[in-house]
């Protein structure tokens, strides 16, 4: 695809997975983020619309969170 048509910002997954250290983890931690910043965004009224998933992974790539996100969680 064209990067100039797309529509969405450009995501690394492998650079993801590195810092990571395991894919399997990534989605682990990239699920609970998205859904932290879905909850968030209820009440945010000046956030343009974007995936919450997509601002996770952004999130991974650009060292927002890490692999300590994880001992944060509350399941």
């Amino acid at each position: 695809m064209n990067p100039s048509l797309s529509r969405t910002p450009e995501i690394d997954i492998e650079k993801c997975v590195k810092l990571i250290g395991d894919r399997n983890l990534m989605v682990v931690i990239a699920s609970a983020r998205a859904k932290e910043l879905q909850r968030a965004a209820r009440y945010r009224e000046d956030q343009v619309y974007r995936s919450p998933a997509i601002d996770a992974l952004l999130d991974i790539q650009n060292g927002v969170i890490d692999i300590e996100y994880i001992r944060k969680m509350k399941f």
